[in-house]
């Protein structure tokens, strides 16, 4: 089994002006050379959210599942096609990554990107989400 650790993982979303901002316990792993993020969210009205990022050296992927359910895939200055579902709600997505930073050691450190979002081909502001992993 590879490299496996507890952790608490502050997460800073950014779009465009506004930022929010929470703190999460959950899980780093390396498996197969990759690193992987997990952790579980509850919403107002007790609904789950599991979420799963790997992160790689060329392409960087975020799933969740439960309450919201989406996928998206991230590389540097690629678009690639992805969804998001919650509550009636279905959308295509579309994911292109400006930059990134990954710096792990020994489960702790920081992963953060900033990528463009389209919603349906239309484009729905730049993004910046960073991981403070300790």
């Amino acid at each position: 089994m590879g490299e496996r650790y507890e952790a608490r993982i502050g997460i800073e979303s950014r779009v465009g002006a506004e930022a929010f901002d929470r703190t999460v316990n959950g899980v780093v792993y390396r498996k197969l050379g990759k690193w992987y993020l997990r952790y579980e969210e509850t919403d107002d009205e007790g609904g789950i959210t599991s979420t799963v990022v790997k992160f790689g050296d060329h392409e960087w992927t975020v799933r969740r599942s439960g309450i919201v359910q989406s996928h998206m895939t991230f590389a540097l200055d690629r678009a690639f096609e992805g969804y998001y579902r919650s509550a009636g709600i279905e959308l295509s997505l579309t994911t292109v990554m400006r930059s990134s930073r990954f710096e792990i050691d020994a489960g702790k450190g920081v992963i953060s990107w900033d990528y463009d979002l389209f919603i349906s081909g239309e484009s729905a502001a730049q993004h910046s989400l960073t991981f403070r992993i300790s």
